[in-house]
Formats: structure tokens, C-alpha cells, sequence
């Protein structure tokens, strides 16, 4: 059995050659389209935000007290 041949690791490149290789892997991840059910549970859940009464709303008030007056 051969032993593998040794590379040597130059930090400088490697950080740089390893985000690429990220960015292409996830660029091809989101180009997949959505399964059908999938696609159809983000609309519902997208609608959903739109109901009044749901998520943050900027007249919240804070849950905590000022005390430095």
C-alpha cells in the first residue's frame, strides 16, 4: 500500500480556497427548487406573519425599566 504523498498546507491560501469551495457548494444548494410540500408550508408561514396581532410590533413597549432617570 503506497503511503499518500505529503502537501504541504499553506495558511494563507488555504482559508481563501476553502470559501470558495463554500460559496460554490451553497450557490448549488439554493439553486435546487423547493420540494412542492416545502414550497407550500414557507407560503403558509409567510402569510401568517401578515396576520394583525402576530410577531413584534413597534408600539411594544420594552420589557424592561429604565432607572436611570
Amino acid at each position: 500500500m503506497r503511503r499518500p504523498t505529503s502537501v504541504p498546507l499553506d495558511r494563507v491560501k488555504f482559508p481563501l480556497t476553502l470559501a470558495d469551495g463554500l460559496r460554490t457548494t451553497f450557490a448549488d444548494v439554493i439553486a435546487i427548487p423547493l420540494p412542492a410540500q416545502l414550497a407550500a408550508l414557507t407560503r403558509r408561514l409567510d402569510t401568517l406573519g401578515e396576520e394583525p396581532g402576530h410577531g413584534a410590533s413597534a408600539t411594544d413597549t420594552p420589557r424592561y425599566t429604565n432607572r436611570r432617570r
